[in-house]
């Protein structure tokens, strides 16, 4: 597992890598102060579209802080630099970790989509006591007083696995007490928490427009299901509620595939959002098809009549690409006459160069933003020896190429709308010497850490593709990415 650290301290740790969709889920845990490990029984065998990560905000189980002194109200702007910190998230946060999403009203336009699992949206004491007495659940007056009498993280571990009766059933209960022996658990945010932030607990926002699914458990005797049925804020069109019959706080324990469904269920709402998206764009893919059948044609025709056809098709396609475009026709129709022969993709290659686990970028002159040092294969040049080229000409470093990262369609991974059709190569490369010297296409050469990243010239590269450069170089990708 790859781990990741924001500029606040908060650690991702990457657990697993889907094919499809280009979506970073984030699970937040609960607690407050329990490790995120707690979600790994689920998390590994979770196969919906894209990356899926823990997250432990400073101090919050193995993520030790070193200061004593940490003020816990910081975390809000930790959430927030977590969010920030990859692209098209969707939060998935758990017990505690939803009841805290829900005072961070910032989080509304970062967000792709939310999903909480059993959150409440107000006070659930009364209610929660209610169903104690009659359920005739222990009561946990000797075990906190315990845990006031020393307040050390061995003594909130221990007071957390008394409270098992309200966490788990009697069908989970064994497994669930296990996880939560092994899982590290730290008390300040726990007293944090209950000075500052349950006293009088009310959601400080509520999903205006993102894609919002709240899970709870009919067993659930911490934040009760009812808790959320009751709240009219709740009625809207884009969140929905679903009730896990059977399963307890902890639902994915005793109910993992149940679990899994909803959110294989609520991951398909990106899979049409990203169908909508891509049909806005298509006039390209359209384009790009017609001026291949215009090329290939021009190539291997020898009668003068379609010949004239296909230069008036060529001629349409860039008309249409002109239209819906920021290009000129006579720059399209330019670009066009520089492809000769049958028509294919072409070659961008692209260099991960890294000194101190920071990133090689190169600071483009037309734009004044940054990419990885790259450019278009060159002819009679093998792919490594066009990196080691494209490196040297726009940094002035020397490098070698330890591997190929991704083989990738531009058009697949989230880049601005752009002609040619364009593979990328990403290429892990180790550097060897030079030093940093700018020029005619470059005007700045630096290195920059995963949390520092200057702004992006976005149509040579992403901040996907970024954290792919960055998991290659800790040896956390098992291949070569494709497609």
């Amino acid at each position: 597992m790859n781990e990741l650290f924001t500029a606040s301290k908060a650690r991702l740790k990457l657990i697993r890598s889907n094919s499809g969709e280009n979506i970073n889920w984030i699970l937040l845990p609960g607690g407050p102060g329990f490790d995120s490990s707690y979600f790994l029984s689920f998390s590994v065998d979770l196969t919906i579209p894209g990356n899926i990560w823990h997250c432990d905000l400073p101090g919050n189980g193995s993520n030790i802080l070193t200061e004593n002194d940490y003020n816990f109200s910081h975390w809000r702007q930790a959430l927030l630099d977590v969010v920030k910190s990859l692209a098209n998230v969707i939060l998935v946060a758990h017990s505690f970790g939803a009841i805290f999403t829900l005072t961070v009203p910032e989080l509304e336009t970062e967000l792709m989509g939310l999903v909480l699992i059993c959150a409440a949206t107000k006070s659930w004491n009364q209610t929660t006591n209610k169903i104690a007495e009659q359920r005739s659940l222990p009561v946990l007056d000797k075990s906190k007083h315990q845990y006031l009498s020393e307040i050390s993280d061995a003594a909130y571990k221990r007071f957390s696995l008394s409270a098992g009766d309200y966490f788990f059933t009697p069908q989970d209960a064994t497994l669930g007490r296990d996880i939560l022996k092994q899982t590290a658990m730290t008390h300040a945010p726990f007293e944090w928490a209950i000075s500052e932030l349950f006293v009088d607990y009310d959601a400080q926002w509520i999903p205006d427009n993102i894609p919002t699914l709240f899970i709870g458990a009919e067993n659930d005797f911490v934040t009760p299901f009812c808790v959320l049925q009751n709240d009219s804020r709740l009625r809207q069109a884009h969140i929905e509620l679903e009730l896990i019959a059977g399963a307890s706080h902890f639902p994915w324990i005793q109910k993992k595939q149940q679990v899994m469904n909803c959110l294989k269920k609520f991951s398909e709402k990106f899979q049409r959002q990203t169908d909508r998206r891509s049909d806005q764009t298509k006039w390209v893919d359209w384009v790009a098809e017609l001026q291949a059948i215009a090329q290939n044609g021009l190539t291997f025709s020898r009668n003068v009549f379609d010949t004239q056809r296909y230069q008036q098709l060529q001629t349409i396609a860039a008309k249409i690409a002109a239209s819906q475009s920021e290009q000129s026709f006579d720059n399209i129709q330019q670009l066009f006459s520089l492809d000769t022969d049958y028509a294919t993709p072409k070659i961008c290659v692209r260099a991960a160069v890294f000194k101190d686990n920071k990133i090689l970028l190169v600071q483009e002159r037309d734009d004044e933003l940054w990419s990885l040092p790259g450019g278009w294969a060159d002819i009679n040049c093998t792919p490594t020896e066009a990196i080691i080229k494209e490196v040297m000409e726009e940094s002035g470093f020397k490098v070698t190429v330890k591997q190929l990262i991704a083989l990738h369609d531009k058009r697949k991974h989230q880049y601005p709308t752009q002609l040619p059709h364009c593979y990328i190569a990403l290429f892990l490369c180790e550097l060897v010497g030079g030093s940093a010297l700018p020029s005619i296409e470059t005007q700045a050469i630096d290195f920059f850490s995963y949390q520092k990243l200057p702004p992006l010239s976005h149509h040579r590269v992403n901040h996907s593709h970024i954290e792919l450069c960055f998991l290659a170089n800790a040896k956390s990708l098992e291949k070569t990415l494709v497609d």
